[in-house]
């Protein structure tokens, strides 16, 4: 079937050098390096560049693999444990880890009832909500396309990810976020 295909689109360089190193045949084909678009309706974006300052700040986590440990929840819940023990106050919202091990190893820490867990929630609300944030994403494995980062970029929202794979292409360190090492609570 390839061979039938002119090119290939990729959503990250990161994702171009997955397609290139597993499926050989790729190689003989140019791809293409384009960003997903986001479609975000524009009374969201409006309302988050609205924010309200001095409003606690809110900080976001999203998951849509419910706790999958490669996404790192665990790192972001012990950097929370880090800001707890110094009386920083936050808003922090785990989308995705309601029920799961993340809801429990928050309980362990001492730290679950200054989370609020999510299961899921509406598109518009998810939009608002991470709009209003300080969005963390840390991964700790190749992150080929970290949509939840592009996404809160896209509504004006800054990022704190992990320096792997897609990631550093989507979150500008310094301009749109911050860039940790990953498995780091500490830099988190």
């Amino acid at each position: 079937m390839i061979d039938y295909i002119d090119a290939f689109i990729a959503p990250s360089m990161a994702v171009r050098k997955l397609l290139e190193q597993h499926v050989y045949e790729l190689k003989q084909k140019p791809i293409r390096v384009i960003p997903n678009p986001i479609n975000v309706p524009d009374e969201i974006i409006r309302q988050c560049i609205d924010k309200k300052q001095g409003e606690t700040p809110k900080i976001t986590y999203a998951d849509a693999a419910k706790g999958a440990v490669i996404k790192g929840p665990h790192i972001l819940l012990q950097a929370l444990k880090q800001l707890k023990d110094g009386n920083l106050r936050l808003e922090v919202n785990m989308i995705g880890c309601k029920g799961t091990w993340v809801e429990r190893f928050a309980f362990k820490l001492g730290i679950a009832k200054n989370v609020n867990f999510y299961d899921r929630m509406p598109k518009i609300e998810f939009y608002k909500l991470i709009g209003s944030s300080i969005v963390v994403v840390p991964s700790i494995w190749q992150e080929p396309f970290g949509i939840i980062a592009l996404e809160a970029n896209y509504l004006g929202a800054p990022v704190v990810a992990s320096r792997v794979g897609g990631l550093p292409e989507i979150v500008l360190d310094g301009v749109t976020g911050l860039l940790v090492d990953p498995a780091d609570p500490e830099a988190l």
